[in-house]
């Protein structure tokens, strides 16, 4: 609950601008089909729509070395491992998980350049 006056921030995975259909619809099969990245304009109003007001959207852009690198960052190597052991582990116990896999694969080739249209919003609004 958001005491008069008081100020919710988020960070969130953001649009910079609209990327190809193709695109839209590998996230809509990677991800569940009822996730949806929001534009700054987007997730703007769905903030104004919670009656917040002093509304402050600032977005910025991301790379593919930057992500990768503060990925590493916050993992040791033992949540590396873990992480490719889950993976191969289900890839091979799991013919749920290999359809899965096998449905997302080749991406589309617009799919590389993904940064170009994807980053990331800080949102602040008072209540």
């Amino acid at each position: 609950m958001i005491k008069p006056g008081g100020y919710v921030g988020l960070n969130e995975c953001t649009w910079i601008k609209v990327p190809p259909p193709e695109v839209l619809e590998y996230f809509s099969r990677a991800f569940d089909a009822k996730t949806e990245f929001l534009t700054s304009n987007g997730w703007k109003e769905l903030l104004e729509g919670s009656e917040l007001t002093d509304m402050v959207v600032e977005t910025y852009r991301t790379n593919a070395l930057g992500q990768w690198i503060n990925e590493t960052r916050s993992l040791d190597f033992k949540d590396s491992l873990r992480g490719w052991y889950r993976f191969s582990s289900l890839y091979i116990k799991s013919s749920a998980f290999r359809k899965y896999i096998k449905e997302l694969w080749p991406p589309p080739k617009s799919l590389f350049h993904i940064f170009e249209y994807f980053g990331y919003g800080i949102y602040v609004g008072r209540k």
